[in-house]
């Protein structure tokens, strides 16, 4: 969708990365540790999504989300995406219109969600199951960035 002539998805020099989760699970928390450590690393709040979601228009901000995290990514820059991205039908399409996105899932057992669908099997992301935040942050450094802290 966004790729000009000539152009392919191995053509992004930057990373999308995005922080999938139910509410309150920690997911800002986690961008921000991720921004701190990662120079010229952009986050993208899911402020967008709230402001929109009020009035039905979900899908709208997270076209908008895609478009700016593809378009950081095309620039070179790594974009993290901070929105939970409740179904995995949601997953698949943004997926499908940025192939290279990697999902992290932050998990918290036994706190219920009806409305969130938990990551199946054959969607890639990275599990964080009920770490503690620096655990975590360290997990995410080392798998997607490459980056190792003491």
């Amino acid at each position: 969708m966004w790729l000009r002539e000539g152009d392919s998805e191995k053509s992004l020099p930057g990373r999308v990365v995005w922080i999938i989760g139910r509410r309150d699970s920690g997911k800002t928390t986690l961008a921000d540790a991720i921004q701190k450590a990662v120079p010229n690393v952009i986050l993208i709040d899911d402020f967008l999504r709230c402001r929109t979601h009020i009035r039905g228009k979900d899908l709208l901000a997270y076209n908008q989300m895609i478009g700016l995290s593809w378009s950081l990514a095309y620039q070179g820059f790594d974009a993290v995406v901070c929105a939970g991205a409740r179904t995995r039908e949601l997953r698949s399409y943004i997926r499908s219109e940025i192939p290279s996105v990697q999902f992290i899932y932050i998990h918290e057992r036994g706190r219920p969600c009806a409305d969130y669908e938990e990551p199946g099997p054959d969607e890639n992301v990275i599990r964080l199951d009920g770490l503690n935040r620096k655990n975590e942050l360290l997990i995410v450094l080392r798998k997607i960035w490459k980056i190792t802290i003491g």
